[in-house]
């Protein structure tokens, strides 16, 4: 067999190939289409969220097995040969050379010559046409756009569609506000911050990952409970204990000529004792076990310490009294930054739920801080 010839049956053979892919897809293609067709019915009319996802990969699986037979199916030179003169209306002139090929017989030549000229003038694409199955073809498009069809419109509970533009803009939003809130946090140099941060920052990813409405719902709660597991359930009371302590402290000051804050008037009060006069000691004892009163409930531990002072300074113990002052100003830095640290917790929580009302239709989109 001369080398052109045999480029012609390497080129039929590929050509064999890609008409049979292209015979069978068009075959199947109709069931193909109403496979994904059920799928995407089946992700309307319930809760899973991967419809389109699921078909994508039908017709990827179906093709690639399609493609895989076609390139392991055995073409014989003699097939290859059939086919090329059935398309060419050629007879009988290929196959029979490739049994009368002996060199030295002229009408062997002859034969051999006939083959040689029909695959010179000939190519590949006359001798293996490929068809095209329009009724096969329409039904597939047909079931394909009902699929999509069935993908951009709503559900019948009301979840956005994984096609929508509009779940995906709003979930970016929320993604972008929960960064923001994260960056708050992280300046805001609270004790819980990193916590606070690696959740949100993880929230936010999960949002722009959310392939549905409800996934995205399911983040925002968990992010929220997980968030809940840290928060005090005292909190509310220690918050007004210290609240409390301030306006009283600011009000009617311990410590003439220091600071307001807490801390600064424990510790002035303390290093004042010894210049204080019996009735101002009295004075002194009275305030201090109003203010041990006043945290007996929100600040126990502030309580027991301004306590423990009054009732020392009662009984003209002032080394004691001041012990029990220094030691109440000391804690209060550390009580400070642990109600901050829950006041954040609380205040990403109501940021969560805003953003969980808006998602899910509740509230308006300026609704939560």
């Amino acid at each position: 067999m001369t080398e052109n010839r045999a480029g012609f049956l390497r080129r039929v053979r590929l050509r064999m190939r890609i008409a049979w892919f292209a015979a069978t897809a068009q075959k199947y293609a109709p069931y193909l289409g109403l496979a994904m067709l059920a799928v995407v019915a089946a992700d309307w009319i319930t809760r899973f969220d991967s419809g389109l996802l699921v078909a994508a990969g039908l017709t990827g699986v179906f093709l690639l097995l399609l493609a895989v037979r076609a390139l392991t199916v055995k073409i014989s030179a003699w097939d290859a040969s059939r086919a090329a003169e059935r398309g060419l209306s050629a007879r009988d002139a290929l196959t029979t050379a490739l049994e009368f090929d002996d060199p030295d017989d002229e009408l062997h030549q002859v034969i051999q010559d006939r083959a040689d000229r029909i695959a010179t003038e000939s190519n590949a694409s006359q001798a293996i046409p490929i068809g095209v199955d329009r009724y096969g073809l329409g039904r597939f498009g047909a079931a394909t756009a009902l699929a999509l069809v069935l993908a951009i419109l709503p559900t019948p509970f009301g979840s956005s569609t994984a096609l929508s533009s509009d779940l995906d803009a709003a979930l970016e939003a929320e993604a972008e506000q929960v960064e923001k809130i994260a960056d708050a946090v992280s300046e805001a140099d609270v004790e819980t911050a990193d916590e606070i941060v690696a959740e949100l920052e993880r929230l936010a990813q999960e949002l722009r990952d959310a392939e549905s409405l409800e996934q995205a719902l399911k983040s925002l709660e968990d992010t929220e409970k997980r968030l809940g597991e840290n928060v005090d359930p005292g909190f509310l009371s220690q918050k007004t204990a210290i609240q409390g302590l301030a306006r009283d402290l600011a009000l009617r000051p311990i410590s003439e000529g220091a600071a307001l804050d807490a801390a600064s008037q424990f510790e002035t009060a303390a290093d004042s004792l010894a210049s204080l006069s019996e009735q101002e000691r009295a004075a002194l004892t009275d305030r201090l076990s109003d203010l041990a009163a006043s945290q007996s409930v929100g600040n126990p531990t502030l309580s027991s310490q301004l306590s423990e002072a009054a009732q020392a300074l009662e009984s003209g113990d002032l080394e004691a009294a001041a012990g029990a002052l220094r030691q109440a100003a000391a804690g209060q830095m550390p009580a400070l930054e642990g109600a901050r640290g829950q006041q954040a917790l609380t205040e990403t929580q109501r940021a969560l739920e805003g953003a969980r009302a808006r998602l899910s239709g509740d509230g308006q989109p300026g609704d939560g801080q």
